[in-house]
């Protein structure tokens, strides 16, 4: 089963927990495989290839962005470590 399938089949799960109609989950089901395309797997591509390498020039290279602070931006590390710190924060 593809992590595709496994988060919309989470998701439905938990909609029928909610007592939503089969029409109204299957309407949700729609509308998040819609969401889910080229764009979305490039960005987890970086994501991950950052998390596993650090790497960060290559992943600049392969997008074509013209700073590595575009591109931690744009595969979600900067907001990771704001929220990593916003988490591990206390007074």
């Amino acid at each position: 089963m593809e992590k595709i399938d496994y988060e919309v089949d989470n998701f439905m799960y938990y909609c029928d927990y909610k007592g939503l109609s089969q029409k109204s989950m299957r309407s949700y089901e729609q509308t998040l495989r819609l969401f889910i395309g080229t764009h979305t797997m490039r960005k987890t591509f970086g994501h991950w290839h950052y998390q596993q390498y650090k790497d960060v020039a290559i992943l600049q290279e392969i997008f074509n962005h013209s700073s590595p602070s575009v591109t931690l931006r744009y595969i979600g590390i900067n907001q990771d470590n704001i929220d990593k710190s916003y988490m591990n924060f206390s007074l």
